[in-house]
């Protein structure tokens, strides 16, 4: 039995570390490790939460692994992957890859989309006109093959694509009409269809072996159900149908019996010795030896898939896991499936589900989604950033430069917690901006019943960023501010690559402004947006450095419009802290020096 650790002592263990984590800065560095080794014996025994120690804390400590470990279990832990057309399977999983079937287009087009499982990096697309001629919405992977039936071709066969040699193979039901089913067990290929009928062959040969049937006399397909689930348990073969269960000897083929659904028409999940059945926003967990119900849960939303996974989804949890997809993309539901108490809410997107590796798959129409959400904990993760007190932050320049290189994907953690502000302030700067709507540009339109060539101009409004710097220090700086904003794309923007962004509205723009202040001096710039305000805009310090007066003073005769001192833009050519201007740089030189006699105009990036 795990030994409990007194509350006293917990509380001692607390206020220990935090007054002894918040004691003055100038320490030695010995102090500094010290202090580190007990944080991290305190987190690791379970005394502390790593969300316990203060963010200006592990600042201080320069305790990146902590940090970084808080900033990517909450954030940086859902992939998505937008696929080029719509309908696709659920996710599966095949020798550490992930499959997602396309809908078999006309004319044979339909294919799977391959997979690395650990990033969503798309590797290949497999292809077969045969295959996709019969190929319906009932599959089954098993080893390297892919079985599947149900399509407009023929309704009484099934398609068998061997993936690695391609060759396929076709099998007409014995008995029965439509494929409702299917499933591969012991080498044993097991189909359903409607008319109360489980065919059989031996997986290998494919040599027909019997037929599984109720044995009821009657003509008309429409009285007898579909077998839309098969289930193999001890001695039992297990058929579901829209209204009954039906249960046969496995070996010997008679029907032994059938108990009524509990929810007509719904869509059953088996698993070990359970079954369950989810129909709108109802499902019922039941016992497969009795055929009595366990439990009855009601959801908030009608349920679109579920999966039951023994995967650690959740690092706090032990035990199999009940995840329910709800229509619509309306979140998953992850519930404890010995107890039915639900765990957790997530609102986000998926509708056909798997489990690998620790994490949920998803697809919808449209996308093919990987949550990692091991060790999100978004309740402890609000609060840590809720007691940020930018006040109690001292920045140096290395500090500032460590925490925009490791934390480089999460700026606006940065913002709220005032790490911009307090740099920009221990140099005595200040920045603000606002937004102008104004033209931006101009485009053409095409004349209604005009040529295809037709049109006219017509002008294009949208937003602009206008910023001032302010320099209160006796120093003359270099500046480089980076900006991003989510929304429209602006003039200026990097187009985040499909299949590895972080959430599902990730379009960003982005753009950086490079210019110097002197001491007592104000800068202004602008920079183009998009058509529509942004909904988030950050803009932040990315480097700020001081320099001399003569170095100031040189540069901007280097570039000023009457110099005439090739040396002196040689000077500057080589320098990287003036990167932004080379290319003008040389331009200058070359007119200066006849290679070049257009006229020149300078302008600050």
């Amino acid at each position: 039995m795990r030994r409990k650790i007194p509350m006293f002592l917990i509380s001692f263990f607390l206020l220990f570390f935090l007054w002894e984590a918040g004691r003055a800065y100038a320490e030695p560095a010995q102090d500094e490790a010290e202090k580190r080794d007990k944080i991290r014996y305190a987190v690791k025994g379970g005394i502390l939460s790593i969300y316990d120690i203060p963010f200006e804390t592990y600042i201080r400590l320069e305790m990146w692994d902590e940090l970084g470990f808080i900033f990517e279990a909450n954030n940086k832990n859902m992939i998505k992957y937008d696929l080029p057309g719509l309908y696709y399977s659920r996710p599966h999983i095949v020798d550490n890859m992930v499959w997602v079937f396309e809908n078999a287009a006309p004319g044979g087009k339909g294919g799977i989309y391959i997979f690395n499982a650990d990033t969503l990096n798309f590797i290949r697309k497999l292809e077969n006109k045969e295959y996709s001629k019969y190929e319906g919405g009932v599959r089954k992977i098993y080893k390297h093959t892919v079985i599947s039936g149900g399509s407009d071709e023929d309704v009484d066969k099934a398609v068998i694509w061997d993936t690695r040699t391609d060759d396929v193979d076709i099998i007409k039901l014995g008995a029965g009409h439509y494929v409702g089913s299917v499933e591969v067990k012991e080498d044993k290929l097991y189909i359903g269809s409607c008319g109360e009928s489980i065919n059989v062959w031996d997986y290998n040969s494919l040599e027909f072996i019997g037929i599984y049937t109720t044995g009821k006399e009657r003509t008309n397909w429409n009285e007898k159900e579909c077998i839309t689930g098969i289930y193999l348990i001890g001695e039992k073969l297990l058929g579901v149908g829209e209204k009954t269960v039906f249960v046969w000897n496995l070996e010997n083929r008679k029907l032994t019996g059938s108990y009524p659904k509990m929810l007509t028409n719904s869509t059953v999940l088996f698993y070990k010795n359970y079954v369950v059945e989810y129909k709108n926003d109802k499902f019922v967990l039941r016992n497969l030896e009795d055929g009595k119900a366990v439990r009855s849960v009601k959801t908030e939303k009608p349920v679109e898939d579920m999966i039951v996974t023994s995967e650690k989804i959740f690092s706090t949890h032990s035990g199999d896991l009940l995840v329910l997809a709800l229509r619509h993309n309306k979140g998953l539901l992850f519930y404890d499936f010995n107890t039915l108490k639900l765990l957790k809410k997530i609102d986000t997107n998926g509708q056909a589900l798997s489990a690998y590796k620790n994490a949920v798959l998803a697809t919808d129409d449209r996308s093919l989604y990987k949550y990692d959400i091991a060790y999100k904990d978004t309740e402890h993760y609000e609060k840590f950033l809720g007691k940020i007190r930018a006040d109690n932050l001292v920045l140096s320049d290395g500090i500032y430069y460590q925490l925009l290189k490791r934390f480089q994907d999460y700026p606006e953690v940065m913002a709220s917690a005032g790490v911009f502000s307090n740099f920009l302030k221990s140099k005595d700067l200040k920045l603000q901006h606002s937004f102008k709507y104004a033209r931006i540009g101009e485009r053409i339109v095409s004349d209604p019943g005009g040529a295809p060539d037709s049109g006219h101009k017509e002008n294009v409004y949208g937003y602009k960023v206008l910023y001032e710097m302010y320099n209160d220090a006796s120093d003359y700086y270099f500046v480089n501010l980076a900006s991003e904003w989510s929304g429209e794309y602006g003039k200026t923007s990097s187009y985040e690559e499909t299949g590895a962004i972080p959430t599902d509205s990730a379009k960003k723009g982005f753009t950086e402004q490079s210019f110097f202040i002197p001491p007592e001096g104000k800068y202004k710039g602008q920079f183009e947006v998009g058509e529509k305000e942004p909904l988030n805009f950050l803009i932040y310090p990315k480097r700020v450095e001081s320099v001399s007066k003569g170095y100031y003073e040189g540069f901007m005769k280097a570039v000023s419009s009457d110099n005439e001192d090739v040396s002196l833009i040689d000077k500057y050519i080589g320098d990287s802290l003036v990167k932004s201007w080379h290319e003008m740089l040389k331009e200058r030189k070359s007119r200066l020096t006849g290679k070049d006699k257009d006229s020149f105009w300078f302008f600050n990036k």
